[in-house]
């Protein structure tokens, strides 16, 4: 069963108010839990906010350029059981591993790529010397 749920900005240190620089999501985006989710800019630092879970991202509250403190929202995500870090079922574990198995089956094989020759030694000529720059050249 999914649950909407709330991301807050987190305590950040000593700042009232931070500007949001960027948004690293969009409604729709799937995240996992510590993804990256807005960059913050003080006078001091730069600094990315982590998702403290993962789910389906249905809503962004802030825009680039807002100033947000400690406690203001920043999205809305749906989060399911199994991406909270409930153990999922044995049936669901089964199914996952069922489906896993079907799409290696059905996977299309990959062509070898084709190797070049190597010469053989005998083929590779010898090196000659210019005597009067003592270089050594081949031909």
């Amino acid at each position: 069963m999914a649950e909407l749920k709330i991301i807050n900005l987190p305590d950040i240190g000593d700042f009232e108010e931070i500007e949001v620089i960027e948004i690293l999501i969009a409604a729709g985006d799937a995240i996992d839990p510590e993804d990256s989710i807005i960059v913050l800019e003080s006078d001091k630092s730069t600094m990315e906010i982590p998702s403290p879970f993962g789910g389906i991202v249905k809503s962004i509250s802030v825009r680039v350029g807002d100033r947000i403190s400690e406690g203001s929202e920043v999205a809305k995500i749906e989060v399911s059981e199994s991406v909270e870090g409930e153990k999922p079922t044995p049936s669901e574990v089964e199914d996952t591993k069922s489906e896993a198995n079907t799409e290696q089956a059905t996977a299309p094989s990959v062509a070898i790529a084709e190797t070049t020759e190597i010469p053989e030694t005998s083929e590779i000529p010898e090196p000659t010397e210019i005597p009067e720059a003592g270089i050594t050249e081949s031909t």
